[in-house]
């Protein structure tokens, strides 16, 4: 088994690279659709309907350079989420929310989460 290191991750969104970004997801999900009929039996079935997925970028708030001058609420873009130095996503969003997170109790540096949601078919 192979496995590689996620210290290769980075984040480009139309071109550009995000910098801070510290972490990334990406869920993909199929719509399954139970179904059953006179030869099943008794036990249903499951039919693939349409895909979608969802994500979140996590990263550290730069005020020289907000998040929220490259993606805001409503925006979309086309993310590549890298994986490795090489491997990557490329993923149609639209960015659903921006959450700013301040410590003060103990002070660590500022940081955001964007949520996203894919607008259209990802590869």
């Amino acid at each position: 088994m192979s496995v590689i290191s996620g210290n290769y991750g980075q984040v480009l969104v139309n071109a550009s690279e995000l910098i801070e970004v510290t972490n990334w997801k990406f869920s993909k999900k199929a719509n399954l659709h139970a179904w059953c009929s006179s030869s099943c039996n008794g036990y249903s079935r499951i039919t693939a309907g349409t895909k979608s997925g969802s994500g979140s970028l996590s990263g550290l708030y730069d005020v020289d350079d907000p998040i929220d001058s490259h993606l805001d609420i409503g925006d979309d873009a086309t993310a590549l989420l890298y994986y490795s130095d090489s491997a990557f996503f490329t993923v149609p969003l639209t960015v659903e929310s921006i959450d700013i997170e301040v410590d003060i109790n103990d002070g660590a540096p500022v940081s955001f989460e964007l949520a996203f949601q894919t607008d259209g078919e990802w590869s």
